[in-house]
Parts: structure tokens; C-alpha cells; sequence
């Protein structure tokens, strides 16, 4: 973005390429929709998605640990107790990952989400932890 908002390109930029911001999110429903050409969105949206393909060496990642995501509850109700989520609707990928971390630490099943890209099956029954 460095270039599309300082000198000496920003003005030549500007008159080849329109520049939305929004959040990642909206990208991927805009590139879906075909109202955008290109984007940065989230990963949990390429996995709904076939059509669109990676541009190499345009990423936002991590190889190692991800601090954006905290995941809480009351320290009155025990795990196994959880029954809903509540989270922002905004990051797809981090609703994703919470599933997973919840699917991981064997929670009960069927967990409420606002909005989920990524199907995943509950099971019958948690299995018991030892």
C-alpha cells in the first residue's frame, strides 16, 4: 500500500487502480460477487471459494504462533459446559480456528457460531477426558 499512498507513484496509482478499504471480510464477498478483482481476505474464504486462486508473495501469515485470537469463558463453567460462542462475525478465519480449537479439546458438540464458511460435522456424543 506504501506506494499507492506516497510519491513518486501514488498519482500514476490512482489513475490505474481503484482502492476500496474495507474489512477482509467484505473483500471476499465483493471478489464472490465479482465486484472486485483482487483482495486481501480471509483464508477460511478461499476454502469456500474455488475460484479464486493465491497471488504468491501477497500473504499475511504466520509460521508460528497466532495472538490475535483469545479465546475465554467463565471461569464459574467448566469446558465440557459450553454450549455457544459469541463472536465477531467479522474475521472468518478466526471463527474457523475457534471450532477447531473447541473440536480439539473435545467440548461438547453442535457450538452456536454467527457465521461459519467451514462446515464441520458435530459429533453424536463428546468423548470423556481422562
Amino acid at each position: 500500500m506504501w506506494d499507492f499512498e506516497h510519491a513518486p507513484l501514488d498519482r500514476e496509482l490512482a489513475r490505474r487502480y481503484q482502492i476500496d478499504r474495507m474489512m477482509p471480510s467484505e473483500c471476499a464477498d465483493r471478489l464472490a460477487s465479482g465486484q472486485a478483482d483482487i483482495g486481501l481476505i480471509p483464508i477460511a474464504s478461499l476454502a469456500a471459494n474455488p475460484t479464486l486462486k493465491i497471488l504468491p508473495g501477497c500473504t499475511i501469515a504466520s509460521k508460528k504462533r497466532v495472538r490475535s485470537l483469545l479465546l475465554v469463558h467463565r471461569a464459574s463453567q467448566p469446558l465440557t459446559a459450553l454450549r455457544a460462542v459469541a463472536a465477531d462475525t467479522a474475521s472468518r478465519t478466526t471463527l474457523a480456528y475457534a471450532r477447531i480449537l473447541l473440536i480439539a479439546r473435545e467440548t461438547p458438540p453442535c457450538h452456536s457460531f454467527p457465521l461459519l464458511l467451514i462446515s464441520m460435522p458435530c459429533s453424536k456424543s463428546p468423548t470423556p477426558r481422562s
